[in-house]
């Protein structure tokens, strides 16, 4: 049966040639390359737009990134102000540090300050996991996470946990006496990180910088 390729739009010719067979059906194969052919520059036109939209697409989640981490440096901000006469000076120093460090990082993605751009590895990273052994506690879930966790000391957590949490503590640390014994990851930080890696290759920029 013959068929007029020159009606079809280019994501139907596109579709078209990987699905053909071309031993089944020689003569429309036939039509269907030429018209691919005498069409190529529509055809890359909208293959072009394809990959924009792809790259605004990862752009847009990069700047999603970029605005989270700036509104957990406001909120660590607040909690620090709020709380600064409750605190050790460790402790706000601690806390200050933490907004100082994702307000950074958000501008720098929303500004797209290409240099600057380790500073959300860096902040990212230190969110990937969280640990208490013995009288040691550190967490840093910003404004939350997914997280995994194995917990070897309290027998109801005595497994690996999927879990979803949103506000709480920014982040904290403490070292004391107490009989710790987990360690957590947060699979939405290694998103976000392989979000940005993705984000700086397709910008040629070197994600060990």
């Amino acid at each position: 049966m013959y068929v007029d390729y020159s009606k079809y739009s280019p994501k139907s010719l596109i579709e078209a040639l990987s699905t053909i067979d071309g031993d089944a059906y020689p003569e429309n194969y036939k039509s269907l390359i030429a018209e691919i052919s005498s069409r190529r520059e529509e055809i890359e036109m909208y293959e072009a737009s394809l990959e924009q939209k792809k790259a605004e697409r990862w752009e847009s989640y990069f700047s999603f990134i970029g605005y989270c981490q700036l509104a957990t440096g406001v909120l660590a901000i607040v909690g620090c102000v709020l709380s600064v006469y409750n605190q050790l000076l460790l402790d706000a120093a601690f806390g200050f540090g933490i907004a100082a460090l994702n307000i950074a990082a958000g501008y720098s993605i929303v500004k797209r300050e290409c240099k600057y751009f380790f500073l959300s590895y860096l902040n990212l990273g230190l969110q990937v996991c969280s640990f208490g052994i013995g009288g040691f506690y550190f967490n840093y879930y910003g404004l939350g996470g997914v997280f995994l966790t194995y917990d070897w000391v309290l027998p109801v957590y005595n497994f690996l946990e999927f879990g979803f949490s949103i506000g709480g503590n920014i982040a904290s640390f403490s070292m004391g006496s107490d009989s710790n014994g987990f360690i957590q990851l947060d699979v939405l930080a290694i998103l976000c990180l392989l979000i940005i890696y993705k984000v700086m290759t397709k910008r040629n920029i070197n994600p060990r910088l």
